[in-house]
């Protein structure tokens, strides 16, 4: 079994309030350490939101603590903007015991927050928690999917996904991520379709197999021993190249584990 050096809780997106207590609750209780709690929630801001747009998205995440507990003091919002970094300093000052990396514009999120990754290490030093909402678990993987809707297979462009869910990307579109998992993640699978782009990202060996897709209103947990479980609404999707190059599919479900 693969250990890892972080406790990770990976969202798929999805804002379904009735969900949030098995979605987040396992994230939150994990994010109090020797009677401390301090959760930095962290967003990637597109240079034309408007002022009352970011503010609204920071209120829409804070919500999701408060209504499981939290105290305004435990939460601290950190809005970054293209050509910004977070680094290991600017981490510090903050002091979190957690940390939540929320969604947006996939490709924007891995420029910014893969550009110094002094912040990655920081966790793993101080044994802060990581969560992550759509493109926030997108990119803690090795090799973050960040988008596209179409590939080359047999010298020709084939349709992978709905060109309108594709984050504003053609072809599909690779990058380094964080490091924090082997696999590769892609999000909103039900929702939007998305398991076919990683069956085929998977299947003709752009990324790693497994791969897994999560559903909205779905967690998968990431425990540091290596052990994986799904919690909320709805599904993941485990996408596994065999060695004779053919896919399998698992499906898993709320209270699912895997060794």
């Amino acid at each position: 079994m693969t250990s890892f050096l972080l406790h990770l809780f990976l969202v798929g997106g999805g804002w379904d309030t009735d969900a949030r207590t098995d979605v987040y609750q396992r994230f939150f209780a994990a994010a109090q350490q020797d009677g401390k709690r301090r959760i930095v929630s962290i967003h990637v801001a597109e240079e034309d939101d408007s002022e009352e747009d970011r503010q609204a998205q920071v209120e829409r995440s804070r919500d999701v603590f408060l209504e499981l507990g939290a105290s305004n003091d435990e939460l601290v919002s950190l809005t970054l903007t293209a050509g910004e970094t977070l680094t290991a300093t600017k981490l510090a000052e903050l002091a979190p015991t957690a940390v939540f990396v929320w969604g947006g514009l996939t490709p924007l999120y891995q420029e910014v927050l893969t550009a110094d990754q002094s912040w990655v290490q920081y966790l793993k030093d101080n044994n802060v928690v990581y969560g992550g909402f759509s493109a926030g678990i997108v990119i803690a993987a090795e090799q973050a999917v960040v988008g596209g809707w179409q590939m080359p297979v047999s010298k020709r462009q084939v349709a992978i996904l709905d060109a309108d869910l594709a984050e504003g990307l053609d072809a599909l579109d690779v990058r380094p991520g964080l490091g924090l998992v082997p696999f590769s993640l892609d999000v909103h699978a039900s929702q939007w379709g998305t398991v076919t782009r990683l069956m085929h990202a998977v299947e003709q060996q752009h990324v790693p197999s497994p791969g897994w897709a999560v559903d909205e209103n779905t967690i998968l947990e990431v425990s540091k021993d290596g052990q994986l479980s799904v919690w909320g609404a709805g599904q993941a999707y485990r996408v596994s190249r065999t060695a004779a190059g053919q896919l399998q599919i698992a499906i898993f479900r709320q209270g699912d584990v895997i060794q």
